[in-house]
């Protein structure tokens, strides 16, 4: 069985900041402005790169959620290039695999280099904000606002296989963006599927954290870990994608992969 959310949640804690008086409609209005910029123009400012996934995958029987169980370990070379992204499976369970990371079963997300960015804040996806409240995000002062998407505007694909059988379909979804007011920069961001009945994936949903790295000498918002849920009949999976090892990409680049029990 393979199930591949084509980005791909969690509860947080409001922080000190939370007692804050709520910003006015303007105040609203300008934040959601500069997000919704800073989003289209996130992938035209990003640098050539290379980056080392790790991705921890985990399975619950009871699709419960509590009951975790690990299935396998996934080391990615990421490479985006040209805006684009390419994903080369590297080894699995700290071996060298068997096949790609497109043939892999199970469930896999792709698209967290502004993909999930360009899906909250492009107009044509037509999102509807309201403004939740203040928390905080690794020290940061954020404003966190609700949105959600319908599915006449959604491109938010999931496919569902098992074995030569596949579906597909076109998902509405809702979630959280945690914005950093003093920069206009999204620092986290949520999003769960609505309306499944009837395919066979019942929950998808994903919360994808940026923070800062270096590439080549100058200082990026990139993503920073990431996790991905989903369930289908009574097995829920659990994704947990680490970040790691930004760096230029050029025609020279010297790729070292950590071996295991190394971070």
């Amino acid at each position: 069985m393979r199930i591949r959310l084509a980005i791909a949640f969690a509860s947080v804690a409001l922080g000190a900041f939370a007692a804050e008086p709520k910003p006015s409609r303007e105040e609203q209005a300008r934040a959601l402005e500069a997000a919704r910029k800073a989003a289209l123009d996130y992938t035209r400012t990003l640098p050539d790169f290379l980056c080392t996934e790790v991705i921890e995958r985990s399975s619950d029987a009871t699709g419960k959620g509590k009951y975790w169980s690990a299935v396998d370990s996934l080391m990615v070379l990421l490479t985006y290039f040209g805006r684009q992204e390419r994903y080369q499976l590297l080894e699995v369970n700290h071996a060298p695999p068997a096949g790609s990371y497109d043939s892999l079963p199970g469930a896999t997300s792709q698209g967290e280099f502004g993909t999930l960015l360009r899906r909250v804040f492009e107009p044509s996806c037509a999102a509807e904000f309201e403004w939740r409240s203040w928390s905080e995000v690794r020290g940061r002062r954020v404003s966190v606002y609700a949105y959600s998407v319908s599915r006449a505007n959604s491109t938010l694909s999931l496919t569902y296989r098992n074995g030569d059988e596949s579906s597909e379909m076109v998902a509405g979804y809702h979630g959280q963006a945690y914005i950093d007011p003093a920069g206009g920069t999204v620092v986290r961001l949520t999003l769960e599927a609505d309306d499944l009945g009837g395919f066979e994936v019942s929950l998808a949903g994903t919360t994808l954290d940026y923070d800062y790295a270096d590439i080549g000498g100058r200082s990026y918002l990139l993503p920073l870990k990431a996790e991905t849920l989903m369930r289908s009949g009574e097995i829920m999976t659990r994704n947990v994608v680490d970040f790691l090892s930004y760096r230029k990409f050029d025609v020279d680049a010297n790729v070292q992969y950590p071996r295991e029990k190394q971070p």
